[in-house]
């Protein structure tokens, strides 16, 4: 191995030849420990940012201990510089989804969102986003949704628009209203990568 000096003569990292194996341990660390490994040098910052590799996804645990996801979330795409591919926060229910949108445009190579909103909103410029911006060919978010009568007709241009696919379906009726919602729940279950279905 050979050691690489800093600006100032002071020792600033150890690089190793193989670069597949620095890359090997690199990949050992989490995202949070990545952006401080980063603070440590130039060197180890250079590395580590432009290493698009280590940012491909960004997945709910590397924020589920942070006090503010969203910033957190925020933080890890500029630090990766946009560089991911799969974005996965399903787990945080309380996540406020329209924050990530201005973001989306600035992930050339992102391909998968996941997420738990049942705004309908932020989906709809989700898709409208998809049809106006160059995303990736493959951009798809992948959510959950919330079903009754009242927003049927919300629903059904999302079922039909190609980068969204739903997981999951909770659909709340009364009593002899199902007849309202069946015609997008067929289309869902049949256009989707349907997981679970509630109904109450």
């Amino acid at each position: 191995m050979t050691t690489k000096m800093n600006d100032d003569g002071i020792f600033a990292a150890t690089v190793f030849e193989d670069e597949n194996l620095m890359l090997e341990i690199l990949y050992q660390f989490s995202k949070k420990e990545l952006v401080k490994l980063s603070n440590v040098s130039k060197f180890w910052e250079n590395l580590i940012r432009n290493t698009a590799r280590l940012w491909r996804t960004l997945d709910w645990v590397d924020v589920k201990e942070c006090s503010d996801p969203k910033s957190a979330v925020e933080n890890l795409l500029r630090h990766g510089n946009y560089a991911v591919e799969k974005i996965d926060l399903r787990c945080l229910w309380k996540f406020p989804w329209r924050s990530l949108i201005p973001f989306i445009p600035k992930c050339v190579k992102l391909q998968l969102v996941r997420i738990t909103s049942i705004d309908l909103q932020v989906l709809h410029d989700i898709a409208s986003m998809k049809q106006s911006i160059d995303l990736h060919p493959n951009f798809c978010v992948e959510a959950r949704l919330c079903v009754t009568p009242s927003i049927v007709d919300k629903i059904m241009p999302l079922v039909e628009c190609s980068c969204v696919s739903f997981t999951g379906i909770h659909c709340r009726v009364r009593m002899g209203e199902f007849h309202k919602v069946s015609e997008v729940m067929r289309k869902v279950a049949s256009n989707s990568l349907l997981s679970t279905l509630r109904v109450n």
